[in-house]
């Protein structure tokens, strides 16, 4: 039953986010990534007090090595735009060798009202993303099945758009026991650097 409900929901993900919407080009285009999307470069900084230089890197070999990462950006600088395409790449890589997991993607401007409103927990968002946007019904505990067994990726995006700082904040702690709930789950997060 499990197996069934992770199968339709990668496709049902891999369908949805198979291409890029340009809501900024002045229409409501649709553009396949591989004719748009451009890979950045990034900058890993070390976070255990290392003063070394940064290097740089891709964000394939940056989960590599670190399965839960946060990627800091300016405004407009393609944070969102990575997060999708991560969620795509994710949801589309069931290829020789690789362990097909399903990508949540939590846009948390989303899931702040929920949370506000209903005290919802992430888990329970993630039950919720599977019906809206994806007209999925998940089976009773097939969401937990995921995050306990190495079937799952959570991407958060957007941190930096909460503007109550005390929502934020909250959410930051929900987020921070989430990924302690789920230690083995990898999650990305993204965020302006401000």
């Amino acid at each position: 039953l499990f197996r069934s409900f992770e199968g339709r929901l990668r496709d049902q993900i891999r369908t949805s986010h198979a291409k890029m919407k340009l809501p900024h080009a002045g229409s409501t285009r649709n553009v396949p990534y591989s004719k748009l999307f451009v890979e950045p470069q990034l900058l890993r900084k070390h976070v255990d007090g290392d003063d070394a230089e940064p290097d740089r890197t891709c964000l394939k070999d940056l989960l590599v090595s670190s399965p839960r990462a946060v990627i800091l950006g300016n405004p407009g600088g393609g944070k969102s735009t990575l997060a999708l395409k991560q969620t795509y790449d994710i949801a589309r890589s069931t290829g020789q060798g690789v362990k097909p997991v399903i990508p949540f993607l939590v846009i948390l401007r989303d899931y702040s009202e929920a949370f506000k409103s209903e005290k919802k927990t992430i888990v329970a968002h993630l039950e919720s993303l599977c019906r809206d946007p994806y007209n999925i019904e998940p089976p009773d505990g097939a969401i937990e099945y995921l995050l306990l067994n190495g079937r799952a990726f959570v991407i958060f995006d957007g941190l930096d758009e909460l503007t109550d700082v005390s929502i934020r904040k909250r959410l930051v702690q929900s987020v921070e026991a989430f990924s302690s709930l789920y230690p083995t789950v990898p999650i990305l997060v993204t965020s302006r650097e401000v």
